[in-house]
């Protein structure tokens, strides 16, 4: 390494140090969207995410990665998404059932006191102020 760096091939070695970690870079973000899309489907991911500037790369990539993947390994991650995705429903359901969201009518709106019982207030406190 010492020799390298008092070379002339200095500025290829961290060239091609910088372009390795690009590239390292690229397919680690690649594999994070591939479990991002696997946990959640794309119509749930959120907005930040789906108008990235950079998502159609990153889908290209990711596309690309999966093509590496044997097809024996691609169903069973195929199924176990499904049942994942099963549960979680499920789950929302029991959720719902022990703990269901009060339901909301209208509320009935009270205009205050009417006029025959604001004058009986009246005079009972005209009355009680007066002893």
């Amino acid at each position: 390494s010492k020799r390298v760096q008092d070379s002339a091939l200095n500025a290829l070695d961290r060239s091609l140090g910088f372009l390795f970690g690009m590239a390292r870079g690229a397919v680690l973000v690649c594999l994070v969207y591939i479990a991002i899309e696997w946990m959640m489907p794309v119509v749930d991911q959120p907005a930040w995410l789906r108008n990235a500037r950079t998502m159609p790369l990153i889908e290209t990539g990711a596309e690309m990665l999966r093509s590496l993947i044997p097809e024996e390994a691609a169903a069973a991650t195929d199924s176990a998404a499904e049942q994942t995705n099963k549960l979680i429903e499920s789950q929302k359901i029991i959720e719902g059932l022990i703990a269901p969201e009060p339901k909301s009518g209208e509320a009935e709106t009270l205009e205050g006191y009417g006029k025959k019982i604001r004058t009986e207030m009246e005079r009972l406190i005209d009355s009680s102020s007066q002893q």
